[in-house]
């Protein structure tokens, strides 16, 4: 007898599809949600969770405000959650940390979080704060200085190289990211008020395309699993997600009037902690 679609899925152990799920990409084995509610409990599942690919998750940001009472300025953390209707991974405000309200997320690679405390100490010091987009790409680590020139960094041959950027009329609106393999720059001509998108191929731009973005605000990132860059609109600061290949944008959310600033990408990792291990 041979059994329905489903049905013959149904008479696998959660640990065999698991297993089977694990071996995918993060955006394919995530388009198996959709197949139906038990397919997506299972993928959900924590206990599920550190066998899966993991994908996008939200993005960890810090919003500005006054103190008219101190006169000093006054930063919050919060994160933005893009698995729609389930509850946030992370608490924001980090509170299983020490003095967590006193730091905020510098950098996220791989479900690791790097924090800067704002503690005055006397053994403290600055930390340099990079430009947008400091990606660590097939070996290379790329960031972009403050005179509008990528760098390459080879760690291991401990070697610097200059790679000339494409001519965005001086544009303050730029990134550079990563998405499904390749290294992409984003940037916005102010006179033109359009977005162009650049991948680098054998250490030379490539020209992808443009769209016009008069409103455009902040660039946020590219989305490591899929062509889609985020980006900020509006003096209401809609958060936007642009498809690259289809050419359309969605809003996302509305984070309200204010600065907002220090968007960080949070692709989670459950592995097991040092307190599991014991």
């Amino acid at each position: 007898m041979v059994l329905p679609r489903m049905e013959a899925c149904a008479v696998f152990p959660d640990d065999i599809l698991v297993e089977i799920l694990s071996r995918l990409p993060a955006k394919s084995a995530y388009r198996f949600k959709c197949v139906s509610n038990p397919w997506r409990y299972l993928i959900s599942d924590r206990n599920h969770c550190k066998r899966l690919p993991q994908t996008l998750a939200g993005f960890f940001y810090v919003s500005e405000s006054w103190d008219n009472n101190r006169l000093c300025p006054i930063f919050e953390q919060h994160f933005c959650n893009l698995s729609g209707c389930q509850p946030p991974l992370v608490n924001p405000m980090l509170p299983f940390l020490p003095n967590h309200a006193d730091m905020s997320v510098l950098d996220c690679c791989k479900g690791l979080l790097l924090l800067l405390c704002h503690h005055t100490m006397i053994t403290s010091s600055a930390i340099p704060l990079l430009r947008n987009g400091t990606v660590y790409f097939n070996g290379l680590l790329y960031f972009l200085t403050y005179e509008y020139v990528l760098v390459t960094m080879d760690l291991e041959a401990k070697e610097l190289k200059e790679i000339e950027l494409p001519d965005a009329g001086g544009s303050t609106f730029f990134l550079l990211g990563q998405s499904q393999g390749c290294l992409w720059y984003v940037a916005k001509d102010e006179d033109e008020n359009k977005i162009s998108f650049w991948t680098l191929e054998d250490g030379a731009w490539s020209f992808n395309h443009s769209f016009p973005g008069s409103d455009c605000r902040d660039p946020v990132a590219f989305h490591p699993d899929c062509n889609t860059f985020f980006f900020t609109i509006g003096l209401e600061n809609r958060l936007m997600s642009y498809d690259i290949d289809r050419g359309k944008a969605r809003c996302l959310f509305v984070l309200g009037s204010g600065h907002f600033d220090w968007f960080r990408p949070y692709v989670p990792c459950f592995s097991d902690t040092l307190a599991d291990e014991d």
